[in-house]
């Protein structure tokens, strides 16, 4: 009756109860990468079809849903990451969405940060790919040009020494569209 659950919900179990492996006539099924808070939330979910999600345990349940290809724990986790977008955790969640390839929750911060791209709380903390993109962005409203420059330097110097972060300067500086800056007193602020 358990595993008959189990495999209904999920391709990993189904994989196991079903294909003659010894997990198939086994009582006990040992699974090896999953903490025991994540399969307690699969667990609970599979039985009542309910998950409680919390910005505090959701990496947990997305390790365990993913691991365990529980799509539809996935799919909640990725509605409450979106829910639960802010100016003060966007980067957080993210770094999240990153670690998951959550790419329904990556575009959506991508079009947050671009509609809010003046009001990031720590610029620094943006990851290179992430801040590529918003700077060549054509979808950047009201923000001009050496702004992004001076945006762009701002990362560039405030990373740790370690991180290399003048290695991307090339990379960050074609995303610049010169030409849209002044020629007058705006090039003097980029020579200085």
């Amino acid at each position: 009756m358990h595993k008959a659950l189990l495999a209904s919900v999920s391709d990993y179990f189904r994989a196991m109860f079903c294909s003659g492996m010894k997990e198939a006539t086994s009582n006990v099924v040992s699974l090896q990468g999953i903490c025991p808070e994540g399969l307690k939330k699969i667990i609970d979910f599979i039985y009542s079809g309910e998950v409680m999600i919390g910005m505090d345990d959701v990496c947990v349940i997305l390790d365990a849903a993913t691991h365990l290809q529980i799509e539809h724990v996935v799919t909640f986790c990725t509605e409450f990451l979106v829910e639960q977008l802010t100016m003060n955790n966007c980067l957080e969640i993210g770094n999240i969405a990153s670690q998951f390839n959550l790419s329904e929750v990556d575009d959506f911060i991508n079009r947050f940060l671009l509609q809010n791209f003046t009001s990031i709380p720590d610029l620094c903390k943006i990851p290179f790919e992430r801040l590529k993109f918003l700077l060549g962005s054509n979808d950047l409203q009201g923000v001009k040009e050496l702004d992004l420059f001076h945006h762009a330097r701002v990362w560039l110097e405030g990373g740790l020494p370690q991180e290399k972060r003048f290695s991307y300067a090339g990379e960050l500086m074609e995303q610049i569209k010169f030409p849209l800056i002044q020629p007058s007193s705006d090039l003097n602020e980029i020579k200085g």
